[in-house]
């Protein structure tokens, strides 16, 4: 059987959070990682980036522009109104363009 790592990059530092993990599940905004004993371990505004299955890895990126992304995306794919969804791609727009004036600084 073939466990994995889990790596965490944020803010540009990567740090192992979870090993022997042998589940994945995306919840939301939420990733959810299991290990061999089914020990949790959540991550809010975080998704996969790469599974390397030759250095037994898991890479995760959390961001709060990932989190928004899936709550808005999630309100897509259900029978959210469209107010709703309207209100989410606002806040996921506003963050996103505040992320870009501070790289123009």
């Amino acid at each position: 059987m073939c466990e994995l790592s889990v790596l965490l990059d944020k803010d540009g530092d990567s740090q192992q959070i979870a090993k022997d993990v042998v589940y994945a599940l995306q919840n939301g905004d939420t990733l959810l990682v299991k290990d061999i004993l089914g020990t949790p371990t959540e991550v809010s505004s975080a998704m996969i980036t790469k599974v390397n299955i030759a250095n037994e890895t898991l890479t995760l990126i959390a961001h709060p522009l990932v989190g928004q992304f899936l709550k808005f995306f999630a309100l897509l794919t259900d029978e959210s109104s469209i107010s709703d969804i309207e209100h989410a791609w606002a806040q996921l727009k506003k963050t996103g363009d505040e992320l870009i004036k501070k790289k123009q600084k």
